[in-house]
């Protein structure tokens, strides 16, 4: 169930190999529901996708991080996201605040991006059943 609640789009552009390429960004999240059609998680998401004409068929690219309890923040802004945090030359992190540019190596050149967080890393929650009150739904805080 798409909850358009918790949605948000804005409109972008970045420059790619002397291209402008024209997108649009989107964070939302998806209610995941079981057999019984009860609410037991909610996904959390942030797409890219290009809005050029001449373009109907277009690749979809979906991006999880590995390993348990790691968000999809690090390939997001670390590598394929249209911006990304810049590091030092060593690779190592520089002192706050994070200094955020574009990407000119962003995947979104060739493909739209769907950033996927997992039920339990970044804003992506299990949605645990109250026992006490059936019509009580509560988000577990992690």
């Amino acid at each position: 169930m798409l909850d358009a609640s918790n949605r948000s789009a804005t409109q972008h552009s970045i420059e790619i190999d002397n291209k402008k390429i024209k997108y649009t960004a989107t964070a939302a999240s998806i209610t995941v529901q079981n057999e019984q059609s009860e609410p037991v998680g909610r996904i959390f998401y942030i797409s890219y996708c290009v809005q050029q004409k001449g373009q109907d068929k277009r690749p979809l690219t979906f991006v999880f991080n590995g390993g348990p309890g790691a968000a999809s923040a690090y390939l997001h802004i670390g590598a394929m996201g249209p911006q990304r945090v810049v590091f030092n030359e060593d690779g190592t992190v520089p002192p706050m605040p994070a200094r955020i540019v574009e990407n000119p190596k962003s995947w979104l050149a060739f493909t739209d991006l769907v950033f996927v967080d997992p039920i339990g890393t970044g804003y992506s929650r299990e949605i645990k059943q109250d026992k006490s009150t059936p019509e009580k739904k509560t988000e577990r805080k992690r």
